[in-house]
């Protein structure tokens, strides 16, 4: 299997500039930090990926049935009775990075937000 050389995330020290329509104490401004450490994520758009043919072939194929099974439910259930499943895989996608990062919320809750 071919592989991608990355290159590794660097960091930089930030000045903290407080804006000036912020008013806060002379204790409190002086608890602040001076400065703070940021990421700077690499450059990967330019970067080629070669993926194995048979990679390649399996996630076309993967992609084509997903078209074949929207075009089913868009025939079979009356328009907007079933979400198309690019906006099921969408929220399926959201659904799991909340609970990676702990930010869950129930599905009553959900319901109520999309109200």
């Amino acid at each position: 299997m071919a592989t991608v050389s990355v290159p590794i995330w660097q960091t930089a020290q930030v000045p903290w500039v407080l804006p000036e329509n912020i008013r806060v104490s002379r204790r409190k401004l002086a608890a602040l930090k001076s400065s703070f450490t940021t990421v700077i994520p690499p450059a990967i758009a330019d970067l080629e990926l070669a993926l194995p043919a048979t990679l390649v072939a399996d996630l076309e194929e993967a992609a084509a049935d997903a078209v074949r099974f929207d075009e089913y439910v868009a025939a079979a259930f009356p328009a907007g009775l079933v979400a198309p499943m690019r906006s099921v895989l969408l929220r399926a996608e959201s659904a799991s990075s909340s609970q990676i990062e702990h930010l869950s919320v129930s599905a009553r809750q959900l319901s109520n937000a999309q109200l």
